[in-house]
């Protein structure tokens, strides 16, 4: 009986069990596959040769400007050329997501890019309409959940098709992105024009997809000068004007000031094409979404200057200089910017080039006839590390070691720019241990600066750490006022071999004292110094 009974309950079971639906296979969704659409003067399209060009410019990079920062950055603001003209500016910026190692970077794991548009005008800001973009490199999948979340915020997000079809301000980034970052989703947004409304609409909705795994790229070229861009406005000196025209910009970005970049905006009708990118980037700065980091100009230089670098075999000293107006008429500013928390020193590897070029451009300007000169024009883009106020000395020796003049300044109110322009010309013709500089001179001088420390006084010369510190040597009068005093560079005993006590046997001496003064009734401060010295 019970068996029976099991036996039909068996048979019912699978009756109505052969008779229901089967299992729905879940449906594949096709991808949809944004393909590369520029041809290959912008880049190499074959993946091994993409692969050693963007290697070659970050070695460049790493050559010519390398990079001083601690921790991984939270935006960039990068050109969007082609890689013959912008790449080297473009590499400056993305070493710096690099692991110590030179490893791609694995702890971001989504960019959002800002791009303008340059080939379709419309308002507002495009969403993608694909879920790949497929590059040489390989695929990059998009951010589809980041995408939602920006759509469903207002009207200042809307997808556009028509506006990815053609702009390379987004692809020129890619290959740079995949070399520096091991694993990311992308987050590509054109934008538009915006209101200053919907600027702050779409950075309050970035802000919901800003985690700390996120980048943030702004892709902008900077000036556009000559007539193919209808903004001719200078005729004369057009690379140091285009250089100050740009700095006024990148120090609005730096503060950051929203309100200082569109007086700059507005006073100089200035061809930035990333303008809208920049304000939303401006925006959240402002407003700390992106925390408090600091900006920092990794390079700069013109499509004019950097024809001019590469003619008779590439000079990176070129960059810092400027071509004949001839050359200059219509060119193309290219910046690199970096914002994050800290970085080992204050200047970049770019800014410190910039002080040597200027330390150098201030002693030959001297010996020009007065109406050759042109201090203005020898300055470098004046960027954020170059207006702190910090003490240097400049010290300049034959190439075979020998000093030929130092002097500089413990302290200063000035910017620093400004201190290496007075101790430049200080050490040049005013050490009164040397005669003058001469002209015939210069190409055999090498220039070494030392950027100071604020001074500390030490309880006793044991305190001094040979090597680490620079050393003011104070001594004392029978009032307690100083009455001789002399310093040395951290690097004088480093570079002499000499022990603490013979320092401070050779200090004695330079404050004009027997060499066993130190001994008795002498205060001493440090600090340390960080030197930049030219390559011989």
């Amino acid at each position: 009986m019970y068996r029976r009974l099991s036996f039909l309950l068996l048979v019912i079971f699978g009756v109505f069990a052969g008779c229901g639906k089967a299992p729905e296979t879940p449906k594949t969704i096709e991808p949809i596959i944004h393909t590369t659409q520029l041809p290959a003067g912008w880049y190499v399209q074959e993946a091994a040769q993409l692969h050693k060009e963007i290697d070659t410019y970050l070695a460049q990079a790493q050559r010519y400007f390398p990079h001083t920062l601690n921790a991984t950055p939270v935006a960039l603001v990068v050109p969007h050329a082609g890689h013959a003209y912008s790449g080297l500016c473009a590499a400056s910026a993305y070493q710096t997501l690099l692991e110590a190692n030179g490893k791609p970077n694995t702890t971001i794991k989504r960019v959002i890019i800002l791009a303008p548009t340059h080939t379709t005008f419309y308002n507002g800001i495009a969403l993608p309409d694909y879920t790949v973009y497929r590059m040489p490199f390989g695929d990059i999948q998009i951010d589809s959940q980041a995408l939602k979340r920006l759509s469903k915020k207002d009207a200042v997000f809307n997808t556009f098709e028509r506006a990815h079809a053609t702009e390379h301000a987004i692809e020129v980034q890619l290959p740079f992105l995949q070399r520096t970052i091991a694993s990311f989703k992308l987050v590509p947004l054109i934008v538009g024009h915006i209101t200053d409304e919907q600027t702050f609409q779409a950075a309050e909705a970035l802000k919901k997809i800003l985690s700390p795994d996120t980048l943030l790229v702004i892709s902008t070229d900077f000036t556009h000068h000559g007539a193919s861009y209808d903004y001719t406005v200078f005729d004369s000196n057009i690379s140091a004007n285009i250089r100050f025209l740009d700095a006024t910009a990148i120090r609005a970005l730096a503060e950051p000031s929203f309100e200082t970049f569109e007086t700059f905006l507005h006073q100089t009708s200035a061809t930035i094409c990333g303008r809208d990118p920049l304000r939303i980037l401006l925006t959240l700065l402002e407003t700390g979404t992106l925390g408090k980091p600091k900006a920092h100009l990794t390079c700069y230089y013109t499509s004019a200057q950097l024809q001019y670098a590469q003619k008779n075999g590439f000079d990176a000293n070129k960059l810092f200089q400027n071509p004949p107006d001839t050359e200059a008429s219509t060119s193309v500013s290219y910046v690199g910017l970096v914002y994050a928390p800290e970085q080992a020193h204050f200047l970049t590897g770019y800014e410190q080039q910039s002080l040597l070029t200027l330390a150098r451009n201030t002693i030959a300007n001297a010996f020009e006839h007065d109406a050759d000169k042109r201090e203005k024009i020898a300055l470098p883009l004046i960027s954020p590390g170059l207006l702190t106020t910090t003490g240097a000395f400049v010290t300049l020796t034959t190439k075979n070691g020998d000093l030929r003049g130092c002097i500089g300044n413990i302290t200063t109110d000035k910017p620093l720019y400004s201190t290496i322009v007075a101790m430049a010309q200080a050490a040049a013709f005013n050490d009164t241990r040397f005669t003058p500089l001469r002209k015939d001179e210069l190409d055999t001088i090498v220039i070494d600066i030392t950027i100071l420390t604020q001074p500390v006084k030490v309880a006793h010369a044991d305190d001094i750490v040979i090597g680490k510190h620079g050393i003011i040597l104070n001594k004392k009068g029978e009032s307690g006022t100083t009455i001789a005093s002399a310093v040395f560079l951290p690097q004088v005993a480093r570079e002499q071999g000499w022990n603490l006590a013979t320092t401070l046997e050779h200090l004695s001496q330079k404050a004009g004292l027997n060499r066993n003064a130190w001994k008795t009734d002498c205060d001493f401060e440090v600090f340390e110094g960080f030197e930049i010295k030219e390559q011989q």
